[in-house]
């Protein structure tokens, strides 16, 4: 570092150095096409020969000063560098002396600084430990606590939906049992109306065909005779049939309907049921998650 002062300044010497070379070469060159053209233009030439020749004198003059600089200037750079250098290796010997002086005690140093780094080191790894350890055991505690919740809850769950199944399944096995009754009964019912209207319809029959076929003449007997072996109640086991056969629709209505109902109740039980399983599921999922 000491010696780069010298070095730029031989730098700039090479560089004029350089630049008065190539004027020199310029000159030169010049001079040389104007002696190639003596013949020409002779005197003329020769003054501009003889001032580029003075120019040439003048330049390498001005090189030659700067050569002879430039070589006592190298001189004394080398004696600088060779103070520098010696210097330098005496200040190197002072260095190694000095330290290995210091090296016992910096080793010393540094087995101490290094124990006590892998004393805290060690600490703070303890430290860590049984911090992550606790949060580990809180979570722990906390997702235990949470599950615990979770499957007792479910349980209770459970246990309305077991009482609503079994409250379903009895009001399906008495409303099963009351529509057979009912059903049964509709159907004796319907049976009994069925006989009663094949019943009122042969009798119907065989009076029209008793009018129908009644001999016109027997002594004693009139129109209004005959008309009155006619029953009188004809219009009423008409009304009669007409109300069986209502009754006997509304019947076959009312059975329509229970069978309806029987349908919806079988699908709230088939929900109930899924739902009953979909429960049992979760408490198995959260029974293995545990």
């Amino acid at each position: 570092m000491l010696v780069l002062p010298f070095t730029m300044q031989h730098a700039k010497a090479v560089n004029a150095d350089s630049l008065l070379e190539a004027e020199r070469f310029h000159y030169y060159t010049k001079f040389r096409s104007l002696k190639d053209t003596i013949t020409v233009n002779t005197w003329v030439n020769m003054k501009r020969m003889n001032d580029h020749l003075e120019k040439i004198v003048e330049i390498d003059n001005v090189l030659f000063d700067s050569i002879r600089s430039a070589h006592q200037r190298d001189s004394l750079a080398l004696a600088a560098q060779q103070q520098l250098n010696q210097r330098y290796n005496d200040l190197i010997m002072e260095y190694d002396k000095l330290k290995a002086r210091t090296d016992n005690d910096l080793n010393m140093m540094l087995y101490l600084k290094m124990a006590v780094g892998v004393l805290a080191a060690f600490i703070v790894l303890l430290i860590f430990m049984l911090i992550g350890r606790n949060t580990v055991n809180k979570r722990n505690k906390e997702k235990a606590e949470h599950y615990e919740a979770i499957f007792e809850e479910k349980r209770l769950e459970a246990e309305a939906f077991q009482v609503e199944l079994d409250r379903m399944k009895r009001r399906e096995k008495e409303f099963r049992d009351e529509l057979e009754k009912g059903m049964q009964l509709n159907m004796e019912r319907l049976q009994g109306l069925q006989e009663k209207c094949d019943q009122l319809e042969e009798d119907k029959r065989r009076l029209e065909q008793s009018a129908q076929y009644f001999p016109e003449s027997i002594p004693g007997k009139n129109d209004d005779e005959k008309i009155a072996l006619i029953p009188e109640d004809a219009g009423e086991m008409t009304e009669m049939i007409r109300t069986l056969s209502e009754e006997r629709d509304s019947l076959i209505n009312l059975a329509g309907q229970l069978q309806k109902k029987l349908e919806n109740e079988m699908a709230r039980r088939t929900a109930l049921l899924e739902r009953v399983d979909a429960l049992v599921q979760n408490l198995s999922q959260i029974g293995k998650a545990e």
